[in-house]
This record gives structure tokens, sequence and C-alpha cells, in this order.
């Protein structure tokens, strides 16, 4: 969607839910786009801000990717708005002036008449609704991107089983069949004030650290 934008000369804008996912995503798109691209979030300095915002008005930014703020960055000929995550609450700015940035951009895109795509795999019930009654175009990715697989769910059921510190036999054969192939394993737990010490150590591995 982004490449016939940029080579008809326009911008694009793509909003990420958290400052800690532009990283990786600023490395993807230099990889893909060989145009200059600007990043903007809350954790800029009111020059570094300032720059962008120019880069992005006198048109010498292709692509700016950026948090929430970012949506109020003045461009010269923006061509397509994307929020990844949409259905992320962090796009709710709770203090000071309140908004909501995926409904801002709804509303940007719409008043400078460009598309706008809300990404997410598990959308929120507002989003799903409005593609459901026809408001907004349903597009429905059946395939991972590359050679991602998709993952795996299974529900074990505990009863009658005999279980360590609330863990059951199965459940331990796998955390430990992870750990000896060296990968990592996240637990959650469905209450407060649980502690590592009351789990049996036989299964733990050193490198698992306290939750």
């Amino acid at each position: 969607m982004i490449k016939p934008i940029l080579e008809r000369g326009q911008q694009a804008l793509v909003l990420v839910p958290e400052i800690g996912l532009t990283p990786q995503t600023i490395n993807r798109f230099r990889k893909r786009f060989n145009v200059p691209i600007e990043v903007i979030h809350s954790g800029l300095n009111d020059t570094e801000r300032l720059n962008a915002w120019l880069s992005a008005r006198d048109k010498v930014a292709g692509i700016v990717i950026g948090t929430r703020s970012a949506l109020l960055t003045p461009f010269a000929d923006l061509g397509i708005i994307i929020v990844d995550e949409e259905h992320d609450t962090s796009y709710k700015q709770q203090d000071s002036l309140r908004y909501h940035a995926r409904d801002v951009a709804v509303m940007r895109a719409n008043k400078e008449q460009i598309p706008i795509i809300l990404g997410s795999a598990t959308p929120s019930i507002e989003t799903l609704q409005n593609a459901l009654a026809g408001k907004y175009h349903h597009l429905i990715l059946s395939q991972r991107a590359g050679l991602a697989v998709p993952t795996t769910n299974k529900v074990i059921d505990v009863k009658g089983q005999f279980l360590e510190a609330g863990l059951s036999a199965p459940l331990i054969a796998e955390l430990r069949r992870h750990l000896e192939a060296g990968n990592q394993v996240m637990l959650f737990l469905n209450r407060r004030g649980f502690s590592l010490p009351h789990v049996p150590r036989m299964w733990l591995d050193s490198r698992m650290s306290p939750l």
C-alpha cells in the first residue's frame, strides 16, 4: 500500500502504539524503502521534534513513523495513514488534551480524502463493528508474513491430576522440554502474591528470572 503512494511522490504516516516498537519498525522500513524516514515520539526533545515536523512539512521525509503524537505532524502531501495495532489503549491521550489517536486518524484521513489502514489481529469492538457493518472495508490476512507459522494452543484439563504448586505434570514436562532446548518460557499466573520459592526447583532453569 505504501509503495504506490511513494511512487506518486506522496508521503506516508505510520502510527505504532509504543516507543519500544519504533526501532524494529524503522529498521524494516529503511530496508524496504529508499526514502528519508523520520521518527516522532515523546522521547524526542523540542529540537528533534521540530526537525522532524519541518522534514515532513517540507516534503523531505517520505515516511513518518511514530506514536500517537505523530498524528499531529504537518505534511506537504500526505497520501496514506496506517495505524498498527489499532486496538491498543496507548493511542488514547488520557491527560491534558484528551483524544484517541486512532479516531482522530480516521477523521484526518476522511478530511484529506486519503486511505487509512487500521491493522490488528485482535481489533477493537468498535472497529470490528464498523467493518462488519460495511463502514470499513474488511480485509483478512489468511497467511502469515514470510516463513512464520501459526501458533498452537493447548488446553490441559487438570481435573483429577496431581498438581505440584498448582502445575500439572504435562505442563512441567513442556516447560522442561523448552528449557532443555535452550528456549525461554513465560508463565502467566492468575493471582498476585505468588513467588517462585513455592514452585518445585527441579524443573526450573537457573536462567529464569523471578516473575
